[in-house]
């Protein structure tokens, strides 16, 4: 069965993309409407990626969640990919383990990942092309979601700040003048989120790209989600859309003069 993703391009065009769903035993399967769809329904169907580490290409990638494995890996028919495999910590304690039981069953993150990275990409924001996304029942419960690597180097990589969750400056770490100039893109991609009624908790560097280009790409879209206030209450939405960023300021993960080139961008996308 197939069902279809309505989605702006910032301008008032609709454009659909499509999003089909299949089942195999202890397995829901989720397919993009992309050239690869057939071969990832194969390879994932063949369950290769269970042992990420045995694929071609594979390369493990940083992650800040124990419930997450991210790799770098080659599928066939499809090219360089990513590959993020999310299950229940086994050392995780008891309501903590059912929890996570519960988001990987239900919420399905991964899925309202794939979703938002069509809007974002509908309403001009660079971002991942999704591929699939699968649930596997278990034992044990995993998710996986599968997307097409963009290639290029982290926007931490530039950044003088602690990489660490309470930021602050480490002393005497220079910071690439590039990554001043890169801001405003990242605050236009906040702005064009917003226009097509998606909000971002987590627009931080760690999670975009930039590409060999010199254009930044978003790469997680798991932190968001739809702006559900309807567009006839304008300042509510806005306001909710604003609320979003604050993470930004209240974590002091940008200092003053980041903050104002990211805003700048957001003012002017």
């Amino acid at each position: 069965m197939g069902w279809r993703l309505h989605a702006g391009d910032g301008a008032g065009t609709p454009r659909i993309a499509e999003i089909r769903k299949e089942r195999f035993p202890r397995l829901s399967l989720w397919l993009a409407g992309d050239a690869a769809a057939e071969a990832v329904r194969a390879w994932v169907a063949s369950g290769a990626w269970r042992a990420p580490s045995a694929l071609p290409g594979a390369a493990a990638l940083s992650t800040r969640n124990r419930k997450n494995e991210v790799w770098a890996i080659d599928v066939p028919g499809a090219g360089p990919c990513v590959l993020k495999l999310s299950r229940v910590p086994p050392d995780a304690p008891a309501g903590k383990r059912l929890e996570c039981a519960f988001r990987l069953r239900f919420r399905r993150r991964g899925l309202r990942a794939m979703r938002m990275a069509m809007r974002a990409a509908a309403a001009g924001v660079p971002t991942f092309s999704p591929l699939a996304f699968w649930v596997e029942s278990g034992p044990p419960l995993l998710n996986g979601l599968l997307y097409r690597r963009i290639e290029g180097e982290s926007l931490k990589a530039l950044w003088r700040n602690d990489p660490g969750d309470h930021g602050g400056a480490r002393p005497g770490a220079p910071e690439d003048p590039r990554f001043l100039a890169l801001l405003p893109q990242a605050g236009a991609a906040a702005a064009r989120l917003h226009a097509a009624g998606i909000v971002h908790d987590d627009l931080l560097p760690r999670n975009f790209v930039v590409r060999p280009d010199g254009a930044l790409a978003l790469v997680d879209m798991e932190s968001a989600r739809p702006l559900r206030i309807p567009r006839v209450f304008a300042a509510a939405r806005r306001r909710e859309a604003l609320r979003s960023l604050h993470r930004l300021r209240d974590r002091a993960l940008y200092d003053g003069e980041s903050l104002d080139a990211f805003f700048s961008g957001y003012r002017n996308p």
